[in-house]
C-alpha cells in the first residue's frame, strides 16, 4: 500500500508514499481521470501511520530523521523540488498564498518572472528580504484572497501551496494559460492526527479529492503522501500537477 522512497529534493530524507498516481500507473485513490477509484483503504492507511507517529515518541524518542540543510532560504517543498526542472527561464510563473516566498524565490532563481501575492503583509516584507539576500527579482503583491481579486492575467505556471478554497478553484483554474501547469499542494485531512497545522474542514483536503478539484486539468503526476518536516513534525498532504489543454 505505501512504500519508502528517498526524496530527491534532499539525500537522507525519506517520505512514506501512500499513493503515487501518474498516466502510466493510476492507483486506486486519485485516478488519473477525476472521480475514478475508492480512496478509504489509503485513507485507513494514512491514520494508522499517524497514529503509529505519534505512539512510538514517548517510548523511543523523537522520530530521528535526516534533512538537507536548509541555508538562510527555506526548503520549498519536496513537490516542488520534484518538478523543479519543469520551470524554464522566462516562464510566467504565479505563485499563490505565497508567504515568505520559498516557492517564488526559487522559481526566480530557475529564471522565471515570477509574481507573489499574499495577503500578510509582514511575510511578504520577509519575502522582500528573501530575495534581495538571493539576488531573486520577484514581483510582490498584497491580496487579500478573500475579496476580489484583481486582474492578474494568465501564467505558464501556477503554484499553489498550503492554500486551500474549493470556492476559488475555477478562478485558480482561470490563471493558468492554455498548455500550462497547475502545480498544487495542501494538507489532507489525516494532518489533525499529527497534532499540529490545519485543524477545519474547510483547510484539509479528503483523500482523493485534488485530482476532482482541479478537473479538467489533466493530471500527469500526483502522490497522497505522509512525510517529515523536520526531526520531529510530520506531514500528511496530497499534491497534484496538472496541465491545462
Amino acid at each position: 500500500m505505501y512504500q519508502a522512497a528517498r526524496v530527491r529534493a534532499g539525500a537522507g530524507a525519506e517520505v512514506l508514499l501512500l499513493d503515487q498516481y501518474c498516466p502510466e500507473a493510476a492507483h486506486g485513490r486519485v485516478a488519473r481521470h477525476a472521480g475514478a477509484g475508492d480512496a478509504t483503504p489509503d485513507h485507513e492507511q494514512i491514520g494508522r501511520l499517524c497514529r503509529e507517529l505519534l505512539e512510538r515518541r514517548p517510548h523511543g524518542g523523537p522520530t530521528t530523521v535526516s534533512l538537507p540543510p536548509t541555508a538562510h532560504l527555506p526548503r520549498p517543498s519536496t513537490w516542488f523540488a520534484w518538478h523543479a526542472h519543469r520551470i524554464h527561464p522566462g516562464m510566467r510563473v504565479l505563485d499563490l498564498a505565497c508567504g515568505q516566498g520559498r516557492h517564488s524565490i526559487a522559481a526566480a532563481l530557475l529564471g522565471a518572472q515570477v509574481t507573489g501575492i499574499d495577503r500578510d503583509e509582514a511575510r511578504l516584507a520577509a519575502a522582500r528580504e528573501l530575495a534581495t539576500a538571493q539576488g531573486a527579482s520577484v514581483e510582490w503583491q498584497v491580496v487579500d484572497l478573500a475579496g476580489p481579486w484583481p486582474e492578474l492575467g494568465n501564467f505558464d505556471a501556477v503554484l499553489v501551496f498550503n492554500y486551500l478554497d474549493r470556492a476559488r478553484m475555477a478562478d485558480i483554474r482561470g490563471l493558468v494559460a492554455p498548455g500550462g501547469l497547475l502545480i498544487m499542494e495542501s494538507f489532507l485531512a489525516g494532518q489533525r492526527e499529527l497534532g499540529w497545522g490545519p485543524t477545519s474542514e474547510d483547510h484539509l483536503l479528503r483523500p482523493g479529492e485534488l485530482a476532482r478539484l482541479v478537473a479538467p486539468f489533466r493530471v500527469e503526476h500526483g502522490r497522497e503522501v505522509l512525510e517529515p518536516v523536520d526531526a520531529e513534525r510530520w506531514r500528511a498532504v496530497a499534491s497534484v500537477l496538472a496541465r491545462r489543454a
